[in-house]
């Protein structure tokens, strides 16, 4: 009698398993451990961040583990604002977005300027709208990042990711790049980004939820109403006709006095459509091979906003100051297509 295979007991065999749903014994035949063992080890990976639920709709039959994909939860950062320290009713804050660390497409040189930038001029808040890290899918950036793994990527991260003295990111996570690994596992990227971070002693890195976060500065007649978010899909014919749409879509009970929005790699500046204010947040990323292909434009650089409000909380004035990074020490566009060494063996 043929002796039946045994599955090797690793994380990733357990999450693959995991993916499908399973039972407690189902899982100590597969992996030949004790239940106990196996009890343990999802443990382990619900510390990790890993969305593990279990489900029992019969009392007669054992419940199921199985990785659920990330929900949308409003990852609402509420911040007390002494009026007395804030110059009576002057908020600032910095904002970016679209770093893509671990891309061969990433630019740590301008990022660490736009933080200098911003240390300069004294701010102490920054907003960041998503895709800190490039992640990893096959047929779009295979072969143009340096790790393909989720660890490797956010120690990548925590390593490169700007920090100056005095200043704190407050950062959201996009459902595509880093969502990638979040959508595949279950795992909440954005939760392990900030407890590596901690872990190496960084405490200026600040996780406000997936893909998007409200933030309310409390005045005493009301509340200013900031949404920092992940945008989606393609670029447009115009630049502002996603924003227009997207803040169209809103219910007007939700609708914030500003948003920063990400993903589209674009800078401009609304500000008032529909009662709301808004910035595309630009990108820290030269163009890359997909956008290349698709004909899209990085445009480069980061935001510092100043917003003076009115007593009931509305924003009575904003000044946006566009950082533009744009062709500034730009590398030759042919090393990321021909290696190092070819280079050096061709006349250009």
């Amino acid at each position: 009698m043929a002796r039946k295979r045994v599955t090797p007991f690793t994380k990733s065999n357990l999450i693959k398993a995991l993916k499908k749903g399973a039972d407690i014994l189902d899982l100590s035949e597969k992996f030949q451990k004790l239940p106990s063992t196996i009890l343990k080890e999802i443990d382990e990976l619900r510390k990790r961040y890993y969305n593990i639920k279990f489900e029992s709709k019969d009392p007669d039959q054992l419940g199921i583990f199985k990785i659920q994909p990330q929900e949308l939860p409003k990852g609402n950062l509420n911040i007390d604002i002494d009026m007395n320290k804030l110059n009576a009713d002057v908020i600032e804050f910095g904002v970016i977005s679209d770093l893509h660390l671990n891309s061969k497409f990433e630019r740590i040189d301008l990022a660490n300027a736009i933080y200098d930038v911003f240390a300069d001029n004294g701010i102490k808040t920054v907003y960041d709208q998503g895709n800190w890290i490039d992640g990893y899918a096959k047929r779009i950036n295979h072969g143009q990042v340096y790790q393909y793994t989720v660890d490797g990527q956010l120690d990548y991260a925590v390593a490169n990711y700007p920090q100056r003295k005095g200043i704190d990111t407050h950062f959201i996570g996009g459902d595509d790049h880093e969502g990638w690994f979040q959508k595949d596992t279950g795992l909440d990227v954005g939760r392990l980004f900030q407890q590596k971070a901690e872990d190496k002693g960084r405490t200026d890195l600040h996780y406000l939820g997936y893909m998007e976060a409200d933030i309310y500065y409390e005045t005493p007649l009301g509340a200013f109403h900031l949404r920092t978010l992940h945008g989606g899909g393609g670029s447009t014919y115009a630049l502002s006709y996603y924003v227009q749409k997207l803040i169209e879509s809103i219910e007007p009970a939700e609708k914030p006095h500003m948003m920063l929005v990400g993903h589209l790699h674009k800078a401009l500046f609304i500000p008032k459509y529909d009662g709301v204010a808004a910035i595309l947040s630009g990108c820290v990323q030269d163009q890359s091979n997909f956008m290349r292909k698709k004909k899209l434009k990085a445009m480069q650089g980061a935001w510092m906003v100043k917003v003076i409000l009115k007593e009931n909380g509305e924003p009575w004035q904003i000044t946006p100051t566009f950082i533009d990074m744009t062709d500034l020490g730009l590398k030759p566009r042919r090393k990321y297509y021909i290696p190092d060494e070819v280079i050096k063996k061709r006349r250009f």
